[in-house]
């Protein structure tokens, strides 16, 4: 059943492309080339697409109008993010409006979600901000080896930018190409020259904290030793798992990262048979092992998110972090069966001693796909590996593999 599992995540990700598509619109305003300000409800579809395209309409009965970025001078949410129509890389973009005076920092998303920031003033055009690694050979130690050299072109920019302000030269020096470094550095120079009439910055993203349903199926997998230096490997059935979860992306992070933590509940019934060489007088016959894992968990991980393009529709992501389990009234044993020689059967049960406590890793992967205002799920592949499962030791650790399907509410 396990193998079939990515075939069934594959095809929820196929039964929900539409449901993919729907809009997610939200209150916001264009202002057309010629014409005064149009207020109503702009499709919300991520930073990739509202840099090539704004999807409006006047009411939420309306029909849409969709403006290419030579129809309109600016359009944005309300509240929530502004955009203006400059030209880019040859053509027309809206640009979203991270500091507005006199001088103004701009971001463009390009299609390939990467971002890239402009700055724009009376006497300066529409400029990139530019940071670049490059390779170059270097003596170190008497040895010539390649070693990585960072320019800093944008710096220059902005300190001829920021004229009459040497109070913030030193942050400027030091300054490296993220987007709250410049932010700070627009809030310095606007302060600089005159406070909050001089310009206004892009209000932080809000932090978001989002509820989880988590389902699917697991199996563990467990090295039993009878005897020291000799070891079985015994596999769990496929088994479901469920449980909730919390997602919290705070405002000041990169938008790509989040912290989330989840409580999974699962049952393990584990039954393992093996043969070996007979005991005792029973030399040249053969036993039977049985080994009967019994228990039920309860896992809390908590896990750091890496989401590599958090505004498109589907885009990939990994998680990893520590994870702590309980395991509930765990019953252990393992049972030897013989047939002696002289036709007796013995049989022994000895019960195996299972830590209720364990912590361990766990690392996971997956595709974030996005269904507007509904939400997000996310399909994923996790591991999980604790630490030894029985304190005698002859219950290795226990490894797990999940493959799981969450749903996150709202965007």
């Amino acid at each position: 059943m396990f193998k079939f599992l990515p075939l069934t995540l594959l095809a929820t990700v196929a039964s929900v492309s539409s449901v993919i598509a729907q809009n997610d619109f939200r209150p916001g305003y264009v202002v057309p080339t010629s014409g005064d300000t149009i207020r109503g409800l702009i499709d919300n579809r991520g930073t990739v697409t509202l840099a090539r395209q704004i999807r409006f309409k006047a009411s939420a009965e309306g029909s849409v109008t969709e403006y290419a970025p030579a129809q309109l001078r600016a359009a944005g949410f309300t509240p929530g993010q502004n955009y203006e129509s400059l030209s880019v890389d040859g053509g027309q973009a809206f640009l979203a409006v991270l500091a507005k005076g006199p001088v103004s920092l701009y971001r463009y998303s390009d299609p390939n979600d990467r971002q890239h920031y402009y700055v724009l003033s009376a006497t300066r055009p529409l400029t990139e901000l530019l940071q670049r690694d490059t390779v170059q050979e270097a003596m170190v130690n008497g040895a010539a080896k390649r070693v990585k050299v960072r320019a800093y072109p944008f710096r220059k920019v902005l300190a001829s930018s920021f004229t009459g302000c040497y109070t913030i030269t030193g942050d400027l020096a030091r300054a490296e190409l993220k987007e709250s470094t410049l932010i700070r550095l627009f809030q310095s120079y606007y302060s600089c020259q005159g406070g909050a009439s001089t310009g206004t910055i892009r209000t932080r993203r809000e932090s978001k904290l989002r509820f989880s349903v988590v389902g699917g199926l697991n199996q563990g997998s467990y090295l039993f030793a009878e005897y020291k230096n000799t070891s079985v490997d015994i596999k769990s059935k496929q088994r479901p798992i469920v449980g909730i979860g919390l997602s919290y992306t705070p405002g000041s992070f990169n938008e790509k990262f989040a912290i989330s933590m989840e409580v999974l509940h699962f049952k393990n019934h584990t039954i393992g048979y093996y043969e070996r060489m007979g005991g005792g007088t029973n030399t040249f016959g053969t036993a039977k092992v049985t080994v009967d894992l019994n228990w039920t968990s309860i896992s809390v991980p908590a896990m750091f998110r890496y989401t590599f393009a958090p505004n498109r529709a589907i885009t990939p992501f990994f998680q990893v972090g520590p994870q702590v389990s309980y395991r509930l009234s765990p019953k252990a044993s393992y049972t030897i069966r013989e047939d002696l020689n002289n036709g007796d059967k013995f049989q022994v049960t000895n019960e195996l001693a299972v830590k209720q406590l364990s912590v361990y890793g766990v690392i996971g992967a997956g595709a974030q796909i996005s269904l507007g205002h509904l939400g997000t799920i996310r399909p994923e592949v996790r591991y999980m590996a604790t630490d030894k499962s029985s304190d005698t030791g002859q219950l290795s650790n226990e490894n797990i593999l999940n493959f799981l399907l969450t749903y996150s509410f709202g965007k």
